[in-house]
């Protein structure tokens, strides 16, 4: 069985993405969303690419939206700096797919649950991007909530598509939340994790990472 990918998301600094990307986590994402806490605006973002493709080039660098509009395809195209696009707002599976023909580029989509009804929709979403984000609903935020996804929720869900789990992992439940999906017959692509390794909205805390990455590993 693949070993659990650990991707960590709304990162705002070079140094830091560096030092996280030298670790070995295997994906890191950026907020392109401007009314995010963790928003880096273009021109940062750039930077702190080519920081994390210095350091470890094997680094997945996943560039996070909400609801782009087509003014902005220029900056979400790869020359950018990023090699996946992920979709955190309230996009259709018609506008996952035209952005898919457009850019050419992996598009993931998060969604964010009100209950376990949201799970029909994900057949649909996975016939048109690459992997699913999964965490809660939480008015008027898209991500970085801390908040956790009710697992039982997912009792009886049959992913079509390779799935992140997302909403408040880190070190302190990421061990229980993965022996309650293996007791439901469930095992994530990876673990998502933002707030919780944090000292602050997009400041990480480097400590916590790896105790969060030592665990994964020791846990796939």
């Amino acid at each position: 069985m693949a070993a659990m990918k650990l991707k960590i998301c709304g990162l705002t600094s070079p140094a830091q993405a560096a030092a996280v990307a030298e670790m070995g986590v295997d994906a890191l994402g950026v907020i392109a969303a401007t009314n995010s806490a963790r928003f880096l605006p273009a021109a940062k973002r750039l930077e702190l690419w080519g920081a994390v493709a210095t350091a470890n080039p094997s680094v997945l660098r996943v560039l996070v939206l909400v609801n782009p509009s087509n003014d902005q395809l220029d900056e979400l195209r790869p020359e950018a700096g990023h090699q996946c696009l992920q979709l955190h707002g309230d996009e259709s599976v018609e506008r996952c797919a035209e952005l898919q023909n457009e850019l050419k580029i992996p598009i993931w989509k998060a969604l964010r649950l009100r209950s376990s009804a949201d799970l029909n929709q994900i057949g649909a979403y996975a016939n048109v991007v690459e992997k699913i984000l999964l965490e809660p609903h939480v008015p008027d935020q898209y991500g970085g909530t801390g908040h956790s996804l009710p697992l039982n929720w997912l009792a009886g869900f049959k992913p079509p598509c390779p799935w992140w789990l997302a909403g408040g992992m880190g070190a302190s439940n990421v061990e229980n939340a993965l022996k309650d999906l293996e007791g439901i017959g469930l095992k994530p692509y990876g673990i998502d994790a933002s707030s919780s390794v944090e000292n602050f909205p997009g400041i990480k805390n480097i400590e916590k990472i790896k105790i969060l990455l030592d665990i994964i590993k020791k846990l796939a």
